[in-house]
């Protein structure tokens, strides 16, 4: 699938800037993946979705201040992903770039 690949990632939120990698691979006719950071350290995503260019999934992470769930919507456009991650917080931009 054209979206393979690792992505290295920005989330700029209220309370500052988070990177983190993301790893997606096909496996049979599904596309998967998990994140990788430091604080937080690898976990899957979960209901990863394609549409053409788009794709959406959610991320159960943890932060300083606890369990934190994360609905990702972004657009993969050759090397770029951009887009939003809405949570309890409210949205904050995405971008990122394929290795």
């Amino acid at each position: 699938m054209a979206l393979d690949g690792i992505y290295n990632v920005t989330i700029h939120t209220a309370i500052g800037v988070h990177k983190t990698r993301l790893v997606f691979k096909t496996e049979g006719n599904l596309l998967k993946g998990h994140s990788e950071n430091p604080l937080a350290g690898t976990r899957q995503l979960e209901n990863v979705k394609v549409s053409g260019h788009d794709l959406t999934w959610r991320e159960n992470t943890v932060t300083p201040a606890g369990p934190l769930t994360l609905d990702f919507r972004c657009t993969v456009e050759c090397r770029i992903l951009v887009g939003t991650a809405t949570s309890m917080f409210g949205l904050a931009p995405v971008e990122g770039l394929r290795e």
